[in-house]
């Protein structure tokens, strides 16, 4: 009879066999172990978080975030430097120092300041560090800016008002979450100084405003803006249009050209001043608005009711695209009566 407990001597599970896989299996674990430890004995940065959405944000103000760096490594993490790809972020920084040790994590503060118009937004900031396998670690920032104002009507249309029916009045409201942040006020202004701007009523909603043409109004085409703000920020821009109509009148009624070239040139207008009733005797200038006055010089013609624009374009890159202003000018009647005309101007330059 067979003795089924000796092991044949060249059975694969012999002794010597289990030796040799149990010291395989050993040296593997070890080395792995050795290689885990050498591949996390140093820093490892990252970050869980790495984009932020701040939603629909208000044109003009300030929104914060702050993202957690942490350290997974063995070896302390040192945040070498902080970029940006805009200076609309103003501020990006560690909050607690620039060494993150193994284990924790650092506080990371951005602060991105929206533009004052409706647009997406989506900024990178960038983490240097002294993770040797991910040295620079990139981070967004995104927003939808929305514009900071609601104003009801949109556009200022006095229409065609006769010089014996000033002064005229319309109304506008305006409504901005930004009002009742901190009840800050809205600061009005008149680009061009045509229209009065004059606060009727406001509350943590919405502020009403009174926009006039005055009684003193010159006679010929209506071109401002209402400027808005908030503190000087959050800026809109709500135009003024309309004509008021006299027995005199400038032909044409407004300005416009047009130029297309680097090089400099000089255009000369010719504007007339006519009269349904009195004879003009004489035309002087009154004032051209400070956004014109680089790009136009005035002439006096031959006749006492024509005045000669010329406009004058320098060499070079435009560094506005459009240019709008106004010039007024004084008209003395036969009768000895002084009576006032503005005529727009408008030039185009676009950037080639």
């Amino acid at each position: 009879m067979k003795n089924t407990n000796n092991l044949n001597s060249k059975s694969p599970y012999s002794s010597q066999a289990i030796k040799a896989v149990l010291f395989a299996v050993l040296a593997a674990a070890g080395a792995y172990a050795i290689v885990q430890f050498i591949s996390t004995n140093k820093p490892i940065v990252q970050v869980a978080k790495s984009t932020y959405d701040f939603g629909s944000v208000a044109a003009g103000v300030e929104v914060s975030h702050i993202f957690s760096v942490e350290n997974n490594g063995r070896k302390p993490l040192q945040i070498q430097s902080v970029g940006v790809t805009c200076g609309c972020v103003k501020q990006a920084e560690m909050l607690d120092g620039d060494t993150i040790n193994p284990g924790s994590n650092g506080k990371l503060k951005v602060v991105l300041e929206t533009p004052t118009y409706e647009t997406h937004k989506a900024e990178n900031v960038t983490l240097h560090t002294n993770d040797p396998v991910t040295p620079i670690q990139t981070l967004k920032v995104t927003a939808d800016v929305e514009p900071a104002f609601s104003v009801q009507p949109g556009v200022i249309n006095f229409g065609i008002v006769e010089e014996g029916d000033l002064p005229v009045t319309q109304q506008i409201i305006v409504k901005s979450a930004l009002i009742a942040e901190g009840n800050r006020n809205v600061i009005s202004t008149s680009r061009m100084n045509e229209v009065g701007v004059t606060l009727l009523s406001k509350n943590s909603e919405e502020h009403t405003y009174t926009v006039t043409l005055p009684k003193n109004s010159p006679v010929g085409v209506i071109s401002d803006d209402v400027l808005l703000a908030l503190n000087w920020q959050s800026k809109q821009s709500i135009s003024v249009l309309g004509q008021v109509v006299s027995d005199i009148y400038a032909e044409p009624s407004e300005v416009y050209e047009r130029f297309s070239t680097k090089k400099a040139k000089q255009v000369k207008k010719e504007v007339h001043i006519k009269s349904r009733g009195e004879k003009v005797e004489q035309v002087e200038i009154t004032s051209v608005s400070p956004d014109i006055q680089d790009f136009v010089r005035i002439q006096q013609a031959g006749a006492s009711d024509d005045i000669h624009l010329l406009l004058n374009i320098p060499k070079g890159e435009p560094s506005t695209a459009r240019v709008k202003g106004a010039v007024t000018l004084s008209v003395t009647l036969s009768k000895g009566k002084i009576k006032r005309v503005v005529v727009p101007l408008l030039i185009d330059r676009p950037v080639e």
